[in-house]
């Protein structure tokens, strides 16, 4: 159920600033805050105060005699030389008159914005610096184009604006193509196994398109398969949000982020999260689709899968047959989704010791895979290998041993795969480690079975850290075997490590925590003996 920030500009400031664009923008500045004093007050005359009129008043500038008249702005002249006088320091000193229709522009967008509101002469020294800074800031950098300095040099306030917006709306237009074309060039990578690759490509996407939901689930979801859940996460829930606010609540993309959610945190261990995650995309999708859906079935199987980590065997089971029903229903017997489903149930029979009733699925299960993968196939190998075990437990070494060896072969495949795909610290390659140990394990190869619980363990530690079910697996077969070998204290530190794990994850009642206490008490006595 998997697949269906912003860009930045770095601001760099120059030394380098061309006279006649300082001269501009010194006038730029005047001519802003004297359009913020009183637009339409009408100050006693006297006291160098210049007449004012009520009302609009055209033209706002008028040039006489070669200097610049400010009508309608109830600004003294004192006050008017004064304010020039300190913006002509900020930017070194001009004496350019060419820009009245630069200050029509202005003071008739600044007399639009201010009304009536009225300024002190010490407020207007404030924002006459701070617009020193933007005209010279502007001016300066280099990432400003000279076609836009031109437009506000020339007073052309108006098309400055229209040229940045209709290049920001090209860009957007060339961001989409250029979105769309990472996108494709990610999923065909993806398809090679090509899952770094793709995983660039991917991020280019969502990067450029920060509110696609399509391209910031597929980034997600090849950051899951490269166990990269902190940062999957995250984009999950980008896509999540943007579905959310797109469709709302019950919609099946709304429903398949709440799945992929759910996945990541149960990678991550945190059951209680996945399982919200999940009940709430099944709600969804019921709600959608009705009973016999795929999706429905899909978050059927995962929720049976946390409440087997959870140790609620009953919940599991009910989760996984009624995946196995629909999916029966919808595909007919040989289908990968019916394999796994019925290797699941298996799991969980052989967890409650109802060894028999395990076989019953994983027969059909191997059958199955054999049907539609042939023998070299990962999954064949796990149902082997699980059959071996139940086997074995059943008493019934010629068939656990007719089973191992194949097992072996294939797991061994499956790891110089997963090695090429995804490098050395991948959960995948962990899991499979973890499965070639425990083959050798039943085979009685006790060193060779260290050696992949070893690297197992090491490469679990890097992914998931101290307190992770997987983390305490590894140590807990690593204790086993340790035991075997009649490495008492090196089994107990083992077994003491995955005990105390499997408190801290799942409490004393979980199965899992019982059957490791057991183990540990088990050493401790033979320790004694």
């Amino acid at each position: 159920m998997k697949h269906e920030t912003m860009k930045q500009g770095v601001v760099r400031m120059t030394n380098e600033m061309k006279a006649a664009c300082v001269g501009a923008g010194a006038v730029l500045i005047a001519a802003i805050i004297t359009g913020f004093f009183s637009l339409n007050a009408s100050p006693v005359p006297g006291n160098g105060a210049r007449p004012t009129t009520n009302g609009s008043c055209s033209p706002i500038i008028n040039k006489t005699d070669g200097n610049i008249t400010l009508n309608c702005q109830g600004l003294s002249a004192t006050d008017e030389k004064r304010l020039v006088a300190i913006f002509n320091e900020a930017l070194g000193g001009f004496k350019s008159l060419n820009t009245i229709g630069l200050l029509t522009t202005l003071l008739e967008e600044t007399r639009e914005r201010a009304g009536t509101q009225k300024q002190t002469i010490a407020d207007m020294e404030v924002e006459l610096k701070r617009q020193a800074e933007r005209v010279k800031s502007i001016l300066e950098d280099e990432f400003v184009t000279d076609a836009v300095k031109e437009l506000i040099t020339a007073g052309k306030i108006q098309k400055a604006e229209k040229l940045v917006d209709d290049n920001a709306i090209a860009l957007d237009k060339q961001d989409k193509k250029l979105a769309a074309i990472h996108y494709e060039r990610g999923r065909v990578k993806e398809l090679s196994i090509k899952y770094n690759e793709a995983k660039k490509s991917f991020a280019k996407a969502a990067n450029l398109q920060a509110e696609n939901s399509t391209y910031l689930s597929a980034y997600a979801s090849i950051l899951d398969d490269l166990a990269e859940y902190s940062k999957a996460l995250e984009y999950y829930e980008l896509a999540l949000k943007s579905d959310l606010k797109t469709y709302g609540e019950d919609h099946p993309s709304v429903a398949i982020r709440r799945n992929n959610l759910g996945v990541v945190h149960q990678s991550l261990g945190d059951y209680p999260k996945a399982l919200e995650y999940y009940e709430l995309a099944l709600k969804s999708d019921l709600k959608t689709y009705g009973e016999d859906h795929p999706n429905v079935a899909t978050t059927r199987n995962n929720l049976g899968g946390v409440h087997e980590s959870l140790g609620d065997y009953p919940k599991a089971l009910e989760y996984y047959e009624l995946a196995l029903k629909s999916d029966l229903k919808t595909y007919g017997e040989d289908h990968p989704s019916v394999a796994i489903r019925r290797n699941n149930l298996g799991g969980v029979h052989e967890s409650l010791g109802g060894y028999p009733k395990a076989l019953e699925y994983y027969e059909p299960a191997l059958k199955s895979g054999l049907k539609t993968y042939g023998e070299d196939h990962p999954n064949v190998a796990t149902t082997r290998n699980n059959l071996g075990l139940v086997h074995k437990s059943l008493g019934d070494y010629p068939k656990a041993l007719g089973d191992y060896p194949k097992a072996l072969e294939y797991y061994a495949l499956a790891l110089k795969s997963d090695l090429k795909t995804y490098g050395e610290d991948h959960p995948s390659v962990a899991a499979t480690r973890n499965n070639l140990g425990s083959v050798h394990q039943s085979l009685g190869d006790y060193p060779k079975a260290l050696k992949y619980y070893e690297l197992a363990l090491k490469s679990d530690l890097k992914t998931y850290g101290e307190d992770h079910p997987n983390v305490a697996i590894r140590r807990n077969n690593l204790g086993s075997v340790h035991e075997s070998l009649g490495d008492y204290p090196k089994a107990l530190e083992y077994f003491e490590l995955a005990y105390q794990s499997m408190l801290f994850t799942f409490g004393e009642k979980h199965p899992s925590t019982q059957k490791v206490k057991a183990n540990r008490d088990n050493v401790i006595e033979r320790k004694k003996n």
